[in-house]
């Protein structure tokens, strides 16, 4: 059966159209958890039509890797406290990929997890804390991929 025979019949089933959207589900729930790139173009800040906006490149892998490197050794509990420092210029989506996007990743493997958000100016800190509970409250896409993780009377009310 070739490629365009399988559409043609998922096309005219439903129940194999439900499993079809399932299984992407499933895979871009599970990329996102382990590709900190992925989750956030395709998922947290997805393209709109029309737009053009450069992807993620090597630089981002790097920091990606770096902030693994800094969770693993965290993780192995040596006693020491694991320390790292990001240093890339303005305009690199510092903010965007490591405080919003890999928090929310972070919070996506543990959701026990505890998050601590610190910055020279509170507002920043509010800002930056904004930024992820608009990703849970109101990113429909992240929704739909991983649940309503909101409790029920707390959306838009600062219970976050």
């Amino acid at each position: 059966m070739t490629n365009l025979d399988l559409k043609s019949l998922i096309g005219s089933d439903p129940y194999l159209q439900a499993r079809q959207q399932e299984l992407q589900r499933r895979e871009m729930e599970r990329k996102g958890r382990e590709d900190l790139p992925y989750l956030m173009q395709s998922i947290l800040y997805p393209l709109a039509q029309g737009e053009n906006r450069k992807p993620l490149g090597a630089l981002h892998r790097r920091v990606e890797k770096f902030l693994n490197r800094l969770e693993e050794r965290r993780r192995a509990g040596t006693g020491k406290k694991v320390i790292g420092i990001l240093l890339l210029p303005r305009e690199h989506l510092k903010t965007t990929l490591v405080t919003v996007a890999w928090t929310i990743q972070r919070l996506l493997v543990n959701p026990d997890a505890r998050v601590f958000l610190s910055n020279e100016k509170l507002d920043n800190s509010k800002k930056f804390l904004r930024s992820i509970k608009e990703q849970f409250e109101r990113n429909e896409l992240f929704r739909r991929i991983y649940g309503n993780w909101v409790p029920v009377g707390e959306e838009r009310s600062g219970g976050f």
